[in-house]
Formats: structure tokens, sequence, C-alpha cells
């Protein structure tokens, strides 16, 4: 529990992605997850280590809380865990859909 008098202290939840990168790259489901999604999350850091694909959860002096396997996960599952463990997601626009809404443009 905290107790501040002044100020607002705001916790910002981290986590860091570990993988192996081969074991990415034969899992679809999260290398999709990691080249499309894990950008959204700016307090979740990729790291490429060995062994299966997990996600490290940081408590506030950035030691590991929790530790979750997710590698029977789908990309989108992963996107739930994390928005349910509190990380902040900020969806990014992609250059692919503003160059489509440039390419609607009627002559």
């Amino acid at each position: 529990q905290y107790v501040h008098s002044d100020s607002v202290t705001v916790v910002v939840k981290k986590a860091q992605l570990l993988a192996c990168s081969c074991k990415l790259n034969s899992n679809a489901e999260l290398k999709s997850f990691v080249d499309n999604e894990a950008k959204n999350f700016p307090y979740l850091e990729v790291k490429f280590n060995g062994g299966s694909p997990r996600i490290s959860f940081l408590d506030d002096s950035e030691k590991e809380s929790e530790l979750v396997d997710i590698s029977l996960m789908k990309s989108t599952e992963v996107v739930e865990l994390l928005k349910t463990k509190g990380l902040v997601y900020q969806p990014k626009q992609t250059q692919e859909s503003a160059t489509d809404d440039v390419g609607t443009l009627v002559k």
C-alpha cells in the first residue's frame, strides 16, 4: 500500500517478452505478435534469449514478479494478457493503412 501526501504516483507496469528467436520464427502466432502488436506496448521490452516464449512481469523495482509461458497462446491472447495485467496499450498508425487511405482518393 502506498501513502502519498502532495503528489499522485502512477505505477507504470513493465514487462519483458523473453524468447529464443528460433522459437519465435517457428510459431506464427507469436511471430505475428512480435512483428505487429509488441510495438503497441511502450513498456514491453522484447529480449531474445534461450528458452521457450514467456512474459516476465516486473514489479516497481524492476524485479520479476510473475512469469507466464506464452508458447501456446494466440497473438490476441497475449494482447489481452498484457492489457489485463495493466500494461499501457497505445496502438500506432501503421504505414500501410496510411498509404491505403491515400490510395483511395478519387481522381
